[in-house]
């Protein structure tokens, strides 16, 4: 609790995360020490006390590891995770199957000892589906040949005679069996006895959660802790894992009720092997499968699945956690359900950056939770493959892979709604058989591979840097936290899921690129509170979307459907006078899980008016931007074609703008952005201020423009880099402004109330003020760029203090010193190669007696590997951006002789390397330290006369 409180942080999530030792075989006594044990409830109730003292909000895990499991239960047990699996034989037309039932296709798990009969029944199979290759991928049936025959079982036989019409068709007969799946949590044992996954569809499965937390974990000392310091229990993403067909005791029930049919007609379509769909539908042809209907009945399959989870699992866990005066923090994704629709209901959503695939995946989830007026997009954060020991904030080289860490990652995920980083991850030092530097919950991984996840602390380097970041990352969380987001447009989504990085071609390739928002609706989220029209705006006091875009379901071939709910709930928003959009041709629209010509025709009929509407245009996709203009739905946020995106947020009359020089997808490239952009401000009457979440300052900004309720102003950003600019009230004083420059090396900057040019070459410049007159500054002379020369390297060596004892996890910190004529990365300094740890570069550079107050300079880093900070004459500046390799140091330098040092931290990875060679010797060695080229840069800044 101390360190994390000392770096800065404020949340610290508990969770038993032992996969490392798992992979190596390591025991653990989970008797005394696993999860919900005597000892785990002490421990647990010692950093809720500390917590308390150090005002840090602790969350924990509903269980141990993830899904959701208790001790309590046996696979067998009706509370426990559920499958169904399938047994098929091959009948062929008159003849008669006089045998036991079919085997199961799929093993039961060992742990499993009882199974029960589902469904018996029989179809004519058509054909088959081949892969390129010739082999068999699904078999196709007959949707209209069903014949139950549950009836007609005796004990575990049937007699059955295949109908011998048609003359040589073949019968598939099936038997399906509801079991336990023995699912336990991920890397177990964690209890004793083991631990099983509940059943999260049945409210069997939630009871034996909180019936284990009353039992075992809840007394009197622990609700008044948890009510003083704890924040959410927490559950990891749904991972139900089964090579047979995910299930529920009452799901048949639960099917007809909630959908309106039976299943069991078309129940091989929706039976799994392997993960893998086994069965489709078509009438005779195999080239004419009905991959609508099979489609149809999946998807209906997959939102019963869903509506069970919300209704049976995430509600009841989170009325449980207000009862301990706590909420519910819920990565509520992993099967195809409505993630944003659980998005708008659980306490805190949350997303994960390993997993997602590009941003929006993360605004799927943001959706959910600003149409119900939520605050908070959690994100399991920065967590790489194969980056235990080697995951770096900022690094800015030219390095195929310098794009690919941290704060890239994390200023992009921002620009997509995350507001809050749960930050992967904190480990406990010591576990059983550990080496140094100590436990890594998941290094080494299986196979003795490098794992995922950082083993973040005092034993990296990087750590005595982090309070600097921890700080820039509050900053940034409390602004992104503040006010009510706002988004130009909302897209159609015809299913919630979330990981799928399917988004609309056109605001990907063509609108976000200029300058437009978005996010997505479903028709769970239509039927909110918040999803009303008033002045053309969907949800006006929440996300206020200027226009809906309708498309065709991407995430089933670009099928052109539509829910009837659905189609009927966008004409009463169409005919409020919501703007519409639709893309291509909606003249054969067919009603999702309906085929019958009655709802064929009403889905047309309501499709046809929504197209009919004043505020509706029907374009090919690539034309939607020109459709938009047309109904003059215009974007918050203008600049020329960047990379720069941007989150709006608005408190009153205060806008607050995130812009970030942000990537789709991690693996995008990025350029430096320096350009202007136009904001849309509430209050006309506002000023731009620029919010340093570097060093909490607040300013206001020098150079802007304002036309009507528009301000522009210039941003510079380097690639990943981010700034916050708020619009709001000029405040008290008078504060002079000019027109933003576009000269390279030239900058307006604040002197007091005055603006002033910056500039780091002499000559005259023009300058236009804010009433449109014109202003000409002239600078003399500019020092030419200081390349620094002799300079001295400080080592700081991170290695175990014990190498003979591999299991001391002590760290000796021992320095070398040495000379180098220009900054070199350390670990290319004969006899330094392989040290982690922290060094120290220092040059004296001579500015001569005749610097003047109007002199400052840039220091030009070049590239460094990894946190850096900077001391002029022995004062440490603020916190260094690490993706920004330029330091202004303003006016710290003196006339004559000035000291500069530049302190860089590195990974454990290239010490860990001859270590541990075993499981990191495979990596390559890592760049660390200042490897430059370093340039001092002087500018003078003149005041534009008034």
């Amino acid at each position: 609790m101390d360190q994390v409180a000392d770096a800065g942080f404020g949340v610290l999530e508990i969770a038993d995360v032992t996969h490392s030792l798992r992979a190596r075989n390591i025991a653990i006594d989970v008797a005394r020490h696993g999860w919900g044990t005597p000892s785990w409830v002490a421990g647990v109730k010692a950093a809720l006390a500390r917590a308390t003292k150090r005002e840090v909000r602790i969350d924990l895990t509903v269980g141990p590891s993830w899904p959701a499991a208790v001790p309590t239960i046996t696979p067998d047990d009706e509370a426990a995770c559920t499958e169904l699996v399938h047994g098929q034989a091959e009948v062929p037309a008159g003849t008669t199957y006089d045998a036991a039932l079919p085997h199961p296709v799929v093993e039961a798990a060992s742990s499993v000892t009882s199974s029960v009969l589902v469904t018996v029944q029989a179809h004519r199979m058509t054909g088959v589906v081949r892969d390129r290759r010739g082999a068999v991928t699904s078999t196709i049936l007959d949707p209209d040949s069903w014949v139950d025959l549950t009836d007609t079982v005796v004990g575990d036989r049937i007699t059955w005679t295949a109908p011998s019409e048609p003359s040589g068709a073949t019968w598939i007969l099936f038997a399906t069996w509801r079991r336990g799946s023995g699912q336990e949590p991920e890397a177990g044992p964690h209890t004793a006895p083991r631990a099983y996954v509940v059943d999260h569809f049945s409210a069997r499965g939630a009871q034996a959660v909180t019936d284990l937390w009353e039992d075992r974990i809840l007394d009197g000392e622990m609700r008044a802790l948890l009510r003083a310091a704890g924040g959410y229990l927490f559950e990891d993403s749904l991972e139900i894992e089964t090579e047979a067909t995910i299930w529920t005791p009452a799901f048949l029930e639960e099917f007809r009720a909630r959908r309106g049919y039976d299943l069991r007609p078309w129940l091989p379509v929706v039976l799994e092997k392997q993960e893998k769909y086994q069965f489709v539908l078509a009438a005779a042809d195999p080239a004419t499968a009905d991959s609508l209907r099979t489609n149809q009945v999946r998807d209906d399959y997959n939102q019963v699945l869903s509506d069970l989870y919300l209704a049976h699992h995430l509600e009841p866990i989170r009325a449980f956690a207000r009862t301990l005066g706590m909420g519910l923090r819920v990565q509520p994704y992993g099967l195809e359900t409505d993630t944003m629709q659980h998005s708008a209901l659980v306490d805190v959503p949350e997303t994960e950056s390993l997993g997602f695939k590009n941003l929006d995946d993360y605004r799927i989830m943001a959706s959910g939770r600003d149409m119900a007026g939520g605050k908070l997009l959690s994100c399991e954060a920065i967590c790489y493959n194969g980056a235990a020991y080697n995951t770096t904030w900022g690094a800015n080289s030219v390095s195929p892979t310098a794009q690919n860490q941290a704060l890239f990652t994390i200023n992009s995920i921002f620009a997509a709604g995350v507001n809050q980083l749960m930050i992967h991850g904190f480990p406990h030092a010591e576990a059983p058989d550990v080496t140094w530097p100590g436990f890594a919950a998941f290094s080494p991984y299986y196979n003795g591979a490098i794992g995922f996840g950082e083993a973040w602390g005092p034993r990296t380097p990087q750590w005595e840097h982090i309070p600097g970041i921890a700080a820039y990352l509050a900053r940034t969380q409390l602004l992104l936290q503040t006010g009510t987001p706002k988004y130009d447009i909302a897209f159609w989504r015809h299913k919630g899921w979330a990981s799928t990085g399917i988004g609309p071609q056109w605001i990907t390739n063509n609108g976000t690129k200029l300058g437009w928002s978005h996010a997505f609706v479903d028709a769970a989220l239509l039927e909110l509170d918040q999803a009303q029209v008033r002045g053309g705006r969907l949800a006006p006091d929440g996300p206020s979307y200027k226009a809906l875009v309708v498309g065709p379901d991407s995430l089933r071939g670009n099928a052109v459907t539509l829910d009837l709910r659905a189609a009927r709930r966008i004409l009463e928003l169409g005919r409020s006078g919501l703007p519409i959009v639709l893309i291509g041709d909606w003249s054969q629209v067919t009603p999702v899980g309906r085929t019958d010509e009655a709802a064929v025709a009403e889905v047309r009929e309501l499709v046809g008016r929504i197209a009919a509407l004043p505020t509706t245009r029907t374009v090919p996709e690539a034309e939607v931007g020109s459709a938009l203009a047309a109904l003059g739905v215009t974007r918050d946020v203008e600049h020329p074609e960047s990379t720069v995106m941007h989150v709006r947020r608005v408190l009153g009359d205060v806008d607050v703008y995130y812009l970030a020089n942000a990537r789709h997808a991690e693996n995008r490239r990025l350029s430096p952005a320096r350009q202007d952009v136009w904001l849309t401000a509430t209050d006309r009457a506002s000023v731009p201020w620029l919010f340093d979440a570097w060093t909490g300052q607040v300013s206001r900004v020098p150079a802007y423009e304002r036309s009507g309720d528009r301000v522009r102003v210039r941003v510079d950003l380097v690639p990943g880099q981010s700034t916050i600019v708020v619009l709001a009230g000029p405040g008290a004083g008078v504060q002079r402004t000019v027109h933003p420059v576009a000269t390279a090396g030239q900058e307006v900057v604040r002197r007091g109330a005055n603006a002033a040019l910056r500039t780091i070459t002499a000559g005259t410049t023009e300058v236009t003020r804010s009433d449109g007159t014109t202003a000409t500054v002239t600078v003399s002379r500019v020092r030419p760029p200081v390349v620094p020369s002799d300079w001295t390297l400080e080592l700081e060596d991170w290695k175990p203090a014990d190498p003979a004892d591999p299991k001391d996890l002590a760290t000796s910190k021992v320095t070398h010193r040495a000379d180098l004529t220009a900054p070199q990365a350390w670990s290319k300094v004969s006899g330094f190669e392989d040290v982690s740890g922290i060094g120290r570069y220092r040059t004296v550079v001579d500015l001569g007696e005749d610097w003047t107050d109007d002199d400052g300079a840039y220091l030009e880093l070049g590239e460094v590997n990894d946190t850096f900070r900077v001391r002029v004459n022995g004062e440490l500046l603020p916190p260094c951006d690490p993706l920004d390799p330029t330091v202004d140091l303003g006016r710290r330098l003196v006339p004559g002789r000035n000291e500069i040092e530049v302190e860089v931290a590195s990974t454990l990875l290239n010490r860990l390397r001859v270590v541990t060679p075993a499981v990191y010797g495979v990596a390559a060695r890592q760049s660390y330290g200042l490897a430059g080229p370093v340039r001092l840069v002087p500018y003078v800044e003149k005041v534009v006369p008034a």
